[in-house]
Parts: C-alpha cells; sequence; structure tokens
C-alpha cells in the first residue's frame, strides 16, 4: 500500500488504477479529519442515463458558451442526459476552470435529487439502481431502493456542498 506522501504526489486517478481506493479514502479522512464511512466513485456516462430516467434536469447556467457542438444560453434550462453531461463537462472556457466544472456538475446532481424527490416512485428508484449498477463503484448496498428511500430521503433536505482550493492546480 502507497504512504500518505506517495498518494499526495500523484493524482488521484492514477493512485486509483495503481494502489486501489484504500489509499485515497484514508488521505481524504486525514486531509479532513473526518472518517470517510461510504464512498461512490461515479462514472460521468452514467449521468446521463439518471438525468434521463428522472425526466431531465433544471438548470440556471451563469454564461452561455459552447461546448461539443451544443450551444448552453445563460439562463435557466432543461436538458436530457446528453445535454446535461455535456453541460457538466466543459471547463476550459470556464472562468473558474475546473471549479466551475464540479459546481455545473453539483447543479446537474441537485437537478437530479430536487426532480426524483418530487416524482418519486419504487419504478423510478429500481430505475435509477439498475442504471447506477453499471456506472458507480460503491460500499453502499444499492439492491433494495425502498429501504435506501426510507433511510435516507431526509438527508435530500440536508445536502451540502464544498470543495478544497488546490495550489498551482
Amino acid at each position: 500500500m502507497a504512504n500518505a506522501a506517495d498518494v499526495a504526489k500523484r493524482s488521484s486517478k492514477m493512485v486509483l488504477l495503481e494502489d486501489g481506493l484504500t489509499p485515497i479514502l484514508h488521505q481524504v479522512s486525514e486531509l479532513l479529519g473526518v472518517p470517510i464511512n461510504n464512498y461512490a466513485l461515479v462514472n460521468m456516462g452514467t449521468l446521463k442515463k439518471v438525468v434521463n430516467i428522472v425526466g431531465g434536469v433544471r438548470v440556471n447556467n451563469p454564461f452561455a458558451f459552447t461546448y461539443e457542438g451544443y450551444h448552453f444560453k445563460k439562463g435557466w434550462q432543461h436538458w436530457n442526459g446528453n445535454e446535461a453531461l455535456k453541460y457538466s463537462r466543459m471547463r476550459y472556457d470556464d472562468p473558474n476552470n475546473d471549479y466551475g466544472r464540479q459546481k455545473r456538475g453539483q447543479q446537474v446532481i441537485e437537478s437530479v435529487i430536487r426532480t426524483f424527490k418530487k416524482n418519486w416512485s419504487v419504478k423510478s428508484a429500481n430505475q435509477l439502481i439498475a442504471a447506477m449498477q453499471d456506472g458507480v463503484r460503491t460500499d453502499v448496498p444499492l439492491k433494495n431502493s425502498a429501504t435506501l428511500y426510507l433511510n435516507y430521503h431526509q438527508a435530500m433536505e440536508r445536502v451540502t456542498k464544498d470543495y478544497l482550493q488546490g495550489k498551482n492546480a
């Protein structure tokens, strides 16, 4: 297993590929001073499926831009999964670079949560779980959607987000 100094010198993607998830979880826990009880690694292609399952997302785009042949207007927009995925991936034309991309990804995920919560059904929960089983690596058991919803639906009211600003990143 890699030590913390070794992990800090390599990208998280390289550490994950070479050493697995354990050193990353340990380093994040140590850095933040909190235990990491569970994790989820999400393949962004899964985002497209999830957005389509909930019927699309409504997001307030802070500035207009074009990415991969699609023009994203400024202001409130409704997008399907393909559009939401493109919206969340662009970073080089964003004045905040990768931090802007992270914020757009968070906007999309928040919209998915709001929409799912508003229109929740056992069928849609099962569809989401089926989509996530192919594109999410997690230690949270996803087999029983009803139990997951009953145990965690109140947590959807208390979603907080934050990021760490890097140096020379």
